[in-house]
């Protein structure tokens, strides 16, 4: 089939063929695992030729459910969801339980760390063809075909939830969790999830910058009340995907109760212009691979963070560089205040952790972590020669440890010996007579008797 257009026609046509293979008895895998759903391919859906491919290999009711992922669905690079794991596989956690609340074509199953191969895994997916497709690549999975709010838990909770909940200004009606319906698609997923996880348990996902930066009452707030709190977050640039330009974090919460902190959202300006952005990123910069500018969304200023150097690759090598990534962000003239509402209850009872309102150019700022940045650098070579002296101590210690064991014998073998002259020297003798008299000896006893 050809297809001249701008959009991917590479990813149309594995998808047309993964869906071909998909009708056969016996689907071969390698083709399935070349789907990547619709996200991003709105205009090659309407495309006349795929249009007729589409009515050939699914039904109508399929199709019109393809065309309602256009709204929030967004297409996952594999590159993207190792970047989870990766991030993800700083702390030492071995899931039991894990869910995937909006599974798509499965990629976050895909890319699991074989370790975790054994743990029962949920995928929850709205679409038919997607569950298709999962059910056949991945049979020890329990694939859920439904929509996330229709989703209860039966079991104690989740270890582990991870995914790219869709995006977007839609609300969900969920009986079961009725004070999240007033927020967006995404926070409504992560404030569910958040309620679906055991104590202790961690939540890994893909989220636009929203969640993070929105300054007024918001699901972070539920979050941090119900014990929720953020274990580590990173901006990441708004070119990976194909269907959109949005700037998304990875974010990692866990539902252990922490500091409140990072609820909290600034405003950052530029001249007239002004946005939100949560104060982690303020905190830590280096969690931040891009460089944020400011931008006209539908007449609003927004803020967005730019790849600094191009590449092909979706994460290419800065995104692993703190160093190249600190030395790039926020190098504008702008100047930052505490967001107002960051300083306001959301509800009686709870007061979220205000912050001194400041003003500061960011060049300096960042002059200032530089120097910063600098002086841990110079930490870690000093921490990398104490290192070498505690290992040249070790190895003499361990020298020093072997003369001792050395000596330890020899002397346990020394007090033996000694142990058994001692015992040799007080033992009587029975194997002996008595000495004879010398002659002189008894002539002398004789005398002396009858004297």
């Amino acid at each position: 089939m050809e297809i001249n257009e701008t959009f991917n026609t590479e990813r149309v046509r594995l998808n047309l063929d993964a869906l071909s293979e998909l009708k056969k008895p016996t689907p071969d895998r390698l083709v399935l695992e070349n789907y990547s759903g619709w996200g991003g391919l709105r205009d090659a859906v309407y495309h006349r030729d795929t249009y007729r491919q589409l009515k050939r290999l699914l039904s109508d009711s399929e199709i019109t459910a393809l065309k309602e992922t256009f709204r929030s669905a967004y297409y996952t690079p594999e590159n993207l969801v190792g970047f989870v794991y990766e991030k993800l596989g700083k702390w030492t956690i071995s899931p039991q339980r894990i869910l995937e609340p909006s599974a798509g074509h499965g990629v976050f199953v895909k890319k699991m760390p074989p370790s975790w191969k054994g743990a029962q895994c949920v995928a929850v997916e709205m679409d038919g063809t997607s569950c298709r497709l999962l059910r056949a690549l991945y049979p020890d999975v329990d694939v859920r075909h439904q929509g996330f709010e229709n989703f209860i838990n039966d079991e104690e909770g989740f270890d582990l939830i991870i995914g790219n909940p869709p995006y977007g200004q839609i609300n969900v009606k969920d009986e079961q969790h009725p004070d999240l319906t007033h927020v967006s698609i995404h926070h409504y997923f992560v404030g569910k999830c958040m309620r679906l996880l055991k104590p202790d348990g961690f939540l890994a996902m893909v989220l636009p910058r929203y969640f993070l930066d929105a300054p007024e009452k918001h699901v972070r707030h539920i979050i941090a009340k119900e014990g929720g709190s953020l274990v580590e977050a990173y901006r990441l640039p708004d070119d990976l995907f194909d269907d959109a330009k949005v700037t998304v974090d990875v974010v990692i919460l866990q539902k252990r109760a922490g500091n409140t902190r990072w609820v909290n959202a600034r405003t950052v300006r530029e001249g007239v212009k002004r946005a939100q952005m949560n104060t982690y990123f303020f905190q830590h910069p280096e969690q931040v691979m891009g460089k944020i500018e400011f931008i006209t969304v539908y007449g609003r200023d927004e803020l967005t963070c730019k790849r600094t150097e191009k590449s092909e690759r979706l994460l290419g090598a800065d995104i692993s560089n703190p160093t190249t990534a600190l030395q790039s962000a926020l190098t504008k003239e702008e100047s930052i205040e505490d967001s107002e509402t960051a300083e306001k209850s959301w509800e009686s009872g709870y007061v979220v952790s205000p912050t001194t309102t400041h003003s500061v150019s960011l060049q300096d700022w960042q002059t200032k972590l530089e120097k910063q940045l600098g002086s841990i650098e110079e930490k870690k070579q000093a921490l990398a020669q104490k290192m070498t002296l505690l290992e040249k101590e070790e190895s003499e210690c361990r020298g020093l440890l072997l003369t001792l064991h050395e000596h330890c014998l020899q002397w346990q073998s020394l007090c033996k010996a000694l142990t058994a002259i001692e015992a040799q020297a007080t033992k009587p003798s029975s194997q002996h007579e008595p000495l004879p008299i010398q002659p002189e000896e008894k002539a002398k006893k004789e005398t002396t008797q009858y004297n």
